[in-house]
């Protein structure tokens, strides 16, 4: 229960003490009748309500004679816990949206719900997503996008006071428990997923500066990348449904000849000799570089993806089909760019047992590939 405890000090012979209370400050001589009475110095006011004013007065009685202390001035504190339990889940099953879910104790005037696609600062909040009524517990935000990670809180206000939950945070990818390779050039020559080197040939990270090169994803640096720049051993778990993207530049020069930009079984990316394009093949089977070859802007980082269903495997650059093969099982064993590469690596994510996107084309990501 809340409650104002008065303390105060007598000197001398008293017979008891007087408590006086206003909302107002009060002249002593509009004070009207005591809220209670103390025989001893100090005295529990326990009728106050939170967040409100109150100006006190004690009158010390001697002998049948009153005399008064100073008015002394209390606000009591705004009564209610902040909001708690919160659970936030991303889900994409209709429509890309959270879905939250809380509990509040109290009466409130109003709640606020905040996300951020960075950690919330409690000092310095930003403005409310949505403001909510003060009985709700519940509440869907479709306005997110898959591969985002997003950070949640939620406020419940009372008499102008705030008090704010703790930090959830949702998104990201929601397909990573499948993801069985992951490199990102800003983190360095390695597997996120296993923080593990990979075995490279030459290669160095460098700056974007130095690479001087777009990037597709903001990043600081690239993977310079001579020849044969991944061997991680994951095809032959990949399995019928896959997921392969790689996200760089690869190099044109008229000193260069062939190079294999990305080559997972039989199914390969190749840049032509020369030539700013780019397309697909197979093995055994020569590439051509027709209406299906994509050209590609001089020094800016574009996407590459090769995607099984387990029907066809769909070859795509920058979310558009280049060519659809019927599927086959993989032989290799390993991620591979080979041939005159000397090209600059942005990030590289593999997902096994799932189809990212739409086999018919999509619009690739523009945000990092998300570690979580």
């Amino acid at each position: 229960m809340a409650g104002v405890r008065l303390e105060f000090a007598q000197f001398g012979h008293f017979d008891y003490f007087n408590i006086y209370r206003n909302s107002v400050s009060t002249a002593i001589e509009n004070l009207g009748q005591p809220i209670g009475v103390s025989s001893t110095m100090y005295y529990e006011d326990l009728t106050v309500e939170p967040n409100r004013d109150y100006y006190y007065r004690a009158g010390v009685i001697r002998d049948s004679v009153e005399n008064f202390s100073e008015e002394f001035h209390v606000k009591t504190l705004v009564e209610f816990d902040p909001p708690y339990d919160l659970v936030v889940e991303f889900k994409s099953d209709e429509t890309n949206r959270l879905e939250l879910n809380w509990k509040l104790d109290g009466f409130v005037d109003e709640q606020r719900y905040y996300c951020s696609e960075t950690p919330i600062d409690t000092e310095n909040l930003p403005a409310p997503k949505a403001v909510l009524a003060n009985d709700v517990r519940s509440y869907v935000d479709a306005a997110v996008d898959v591969g985002k990670t997003y950070y949640i809180r939620v406020g419940a206000v009372k008499n102008g006071i705030e008090k704010i939950s703790s930090e959830i945070f949702a998104g990201g990818d929601i397909y990573f428990d499948n993801v069985t390779l992951l490199i990102d050039a800003d983190g360095g020559y390695l597997n996120l997923i296993n923080n593990t080197a990979i075995a490279n040939n030459s290669n160095t990270v460098v700056t974007k500066e130095v690479a001087n090169v777009l990037p597709k994803f903001s990043s600081d640096s690239f993977l310079y990348v001579n020849r044969r720049a991944i061997t991680a051993n994951f095809v032959s778990s990949l399995g019928s449904i896959f997921t392969i993207e790689v996200v760089g530049f690869p190099n044109f020069s008229n000193t260069l000849n062939w190079a294999n930009w990305l080559s997972v079984g039989d199914t390969y990316c190749v840049r032509n000799n020369n030539l700013s394009q780019l397309t697909f093949g197979r093995t055994g089977k020569t590439p051509t570089f027709d209406s299906g070859a994509k050209a590609v802007t001089a020094r800016e980082s574009i996407h590459v993806c090769i995607m099984s269903d387990g029907v066809n495997i769909c070859t795509f650059i920058n979310g558009v089909l280049v060519r659809t093969y019927a599927y086959s099982a993989m032989t290799a064993s390993s991620l591979i760019f080979n041939g005159d590469f000397s090209s600059y690596i942005e990030a590289v994510r593999v997902t096994n047992s799932i189809t990212r996107y739409s086999m018919s084309g999509f619009t690739p990501p523009v945000e990092k590939f998300p570690t979580q």
